[in-house]
């Protein structure tokens, strides 16, 4: 079946979950409701999925280096556990800030599509970065002072001199 088709085919269930949609909300059954309001949003991010409309960037890439900051966000401790179940920040005053999903920025990056297509184009490596907004630069700071400190531990130090140990100061390999 051709791409075509296919986009056809999710449109019409997409059109006929709608209907149904709302005959639920008219007849005020929340439980139907909830159920059909999560299947939309399922079928509508497969048809997403399937009009991807950015050439120099695949939807792989954008996963894989979403998963990335994810990754490096965790290592440094700036990702928690929200009172929510989500993952995300806590701020200096403890407000929650939970974290983008991928969906969330695929829906972002649609919004902008124009934008972000010539960007992708121009740019030889495109990279998406989540950035930890509701950190302070002086948290920030301090726990990449931590993690570099924590890199470059010193085995021993011989009068004035520090010896850094030779396994914890490889940044390469």
């Amino acid at each position: 079946m051709s791409i075509c088709n296919q986009v056809k085919n999710q449109y019409q269930t997409i059109k006929a979950l709608t209907q149904e949609y709302l005959k639920a909300l008219e007849s005020k059954n929340l439980e139907q409701t909830k159920i059909l309001h999560a299947k939309l949003e399922q079928e509508r991010n497969v048809l997403q999925e399937m009009i991807w409309p950015f050439e120099y960037m695949s939807q792989k890439e954008l996963k894989e280096q979403y998963e990335e900051e994810l990754k490096g966000y965790r290592e440094l401790g700036f990702l928690k556990t929200l009172s929510s179940g989500k993952e995300g920040i806590v701020d200096e005053e403890g407000i929650e800030h939970p974290i983008f999903t991928l969906q969330e920025i695929k829906q972002k990056l649609n919004k902008n599509r124009d934008f972000y297509e010539e960007k992708f184009a121009t740019l030889e490596n495109p990279k998406i970065h989540l950035t930890p907004f509701a950190l302070s630069p002086e948290t920030m700071k301090n726990r990449y002072s931590n993690l570099i400190e924590e890199h470059f531990v010193e085995a021993k130090v011989d009068g004035d001199k520090r010896i850094p140990d030779l396994q914890k100061t490889r940044l390469l390999g």
